[in-house]
């Protein structure tokens, strides 16, 4: 029983990180876009 919980939390973890490793390429692309435009403009 206590594996079971263990694996299930670590898989919630392992999506977190990738989530926040997502997200931060995002806006990472995101804010250099930005700064493509204000040099543009």
């Amino acid at each position: 029983m206590n594996i079971i919980i263990f694996v299930f939390f670590e898989n919630i973890i392992f999506k977190l990180q990738n989530f926040s490793l997502i997200m931060s390429y995002f806006s990472h692309e995101f804010g250099s876009e930005d700064r493509l435009k204000i040099k543009l403009q």
